[in-house]
Parts: C-alpha cells; sequence; structure tokens
C-alpha cells in the first residue's frame, strides 16, 4: 500500500500522518506479541518449576546440615 507511508501521508495532512504512525505501532506490536507471548508463559511456567526446585534444594540442604552436624558430633 504505497498511499499509506508515512511520507506521502504527511504531505496530505498532519492528523493522517500521526494517526498512520498509530496504526503502524499497533501492527508491529501485534506482531511481535505474537511471537513474544508464548516466551512470556514458557517463562512463568519455568520461574515456578525453579522456585519449587529451589525449596526442594533447600529442605534437602538443611538436612544434609543435620546429617554433618551429627557425624561432627560422633567424630568428637
Amino acid at each position: 500500500m504505497p498511499n499509506l507511508k508515512i511520507e506521502v501521508v504527511e504531505n496530505a495532512s498532519t492528523a493522517c500522518k500521526c494517526m498512520i504512525m498509530w496504526i503502524n505501532g499497533s501492527y508491529n506490536f501485534y506482531h511481535v506479541n505474537k511471537r513474544v507471548k508464548p516466551k512470556k508463559i514458557a517463562l512463568a511456567a519455568s520461574e515456578a518449576e525453579v522456585k519449587q526446585l529451589s525449596a526442594k534444594l533447600a529442605e534437602k540442604q538443611k538436612s544434609l546440615k543435620a546429617a554433618v552436624d551429627k557425624v561432627e558430633a560422633l567424630n568428637n
């Protein structure tokens, strides 16, 4: 659509130029968001998994420390 280029529309009307710029921005945002949205969903799922695994890790580290403390107590 050569008639909707900003340079062409700018000669006709400044208001139309702003509208075309807004339309182009919305169009570009739609296509970028279409690619980014699934990645954001995957990121949220991964972050939830990391949070769950971090909690398990903290629990295991706590029990490991307790076991190490018992071994040290037996050695002394």
